[in-house]
């Protein structure tokens, strides 16, 4: 009775994965729509890894986690550290993992073939309280905005042979084929993009979210933590941001501004609009005026943080708005015509 139970709810999964993305989900569509926290267990020399992180030299491992079928499933991989100033700045560094599209393909999965992990930066209450104030600006910026990053919190076993070394919270993060394939997008890789470039009114959301955040660690010539996206039906560019390890909001003890800009920490607001008119400036901050409430709901409810998290979230943000309802100070910030 049990087997012909299984059967029948292994294949409701397989066909609502096939109604949802019209094929079969990927490691990522899996795992992000998994029914409470998911866990993966990673199999490999972890010493290793971390001991040569700036190498970024691909090891074997193997994955272990809840597969389509409700029962566990094993897959052979191969991990490396990824990552710019993440790698240098934290004991445990985000990872990438690759399998070979043919092991997907035999448990019922798409043939993407790679997953993007962030760990907490270190093993530590503060690292954790890091990733999930990290998390939450993910959340926070779909609140106001459809083209997002996809994120989910996860928990991760670290297994060097039968020995435990560690257990840590971690992120997935949708990388590049990832997004374009959920939303039938080309991923802009080579060349300078301009400003000018970009959808208007995507890119004045998206610079004053990184102001109300407080983060600076991004720029759109070199896409640096921003993913630049052609959508159909949208005539320009979206730069569509991520990695907000950086942001004030998140305050990890690394995060320092950038030399050439004029603030002396991470929490101070620093606008970095191109050519915003005043029009635009008081239009995008009525905008987000409008919105207060919905971020105030998007933390009230957000089931994985605490109450202290949530507490300094409010107080961090709510210094903004009272900026952005001050026409005086919207124009003297946030207009940058002429400047």
């Amino acid at each position: 009775m049990r087997q012909l139970l299984m059967f029948f709810l292994t294949l409701f999964t397989l066909l609502t994965y096939k109604g949802v993305y019209g094929q079969d989900p990927t490691i990522f569509d899996h795992l992000y729509a998994y029914d409470g926290t998911p866990k993966l267990i990673i199999q490999t020399n972890s010493k290793t890894l971390i001991k040569q992180k700036l190498k970024e030299k691909y090891q074997e491992g193997i994955l272990t986690f809840t597969g389509i079928d409700g029962e566990l499933a094993e897959l052979p991989m191969r991990i490396r550290v990824r990552g710019n100033m993440r790698k240098r700045q934290c004991k445990l560094p985000p990872l990438k993992v690759d399998f070979k599209k043919s092991d997907l393909k035999e448990i019922g999965l798409d043939t993407l073939d790679k997953l993007k992990l962030v760990l907490q930066c270190r093993n530590s209450s503060s690292g954790e309280e890091y990733l999930v104030k990290e998390r939450l600006i993910y959340d926070l910026y779909a609140a106001i905005d459809t083209n997002h990053i996809l994120t989910r919190l996860i928990d991760i076993e670290m297994w060097n042979g039968d020995k435990l070394d560690m257990e840590i919270r971690g992120l997935i993060v949708e990388d590049e084929e990832q997004y374009a394939k959920r939303n039938n997008a080309k991923i802009i890789e080579r060349g300078n993009i301009r400003s000018g470039s970009l959808d208007r009114g995507h890119y004045l959301k998206m610079i004053f979210f990184q102001c109300m955040i407080a983060n600076t660690d991004w720029a759109i010539p070199n896409k640096h933590n921003v993913e630049m996206v052609a959508i159909p039906g949208v005539k320009r560019i979206l730069a569509i941001p991520y990695d907000f390890d950086y942001a004030g909001l998140v305050g990890t003890s690394y995060a320092v501004p950038h030399e050439s800009l004029p603030i002396k920490d991470v929490t101070d607001r620093y606008f970095r609009g191109f050519q915003v008119t005043e029009q635009e400036a008081l239009a995008t901050a009525q905008f987000f005026l409008n919105q207060q409430d919905t971020f105030m709901q998007v933390i009230d409810e957000c089931d994985y943080c605490s109450e202290s998290i949530k507490r300094e979230v409010k107080s961090f943000i709510s210094p903004y708005f009272k900026i952005l309802s001050n026409e005086r100070k919207v124009k003297n910030m946030m207009v940058t015509t002429g400047r």
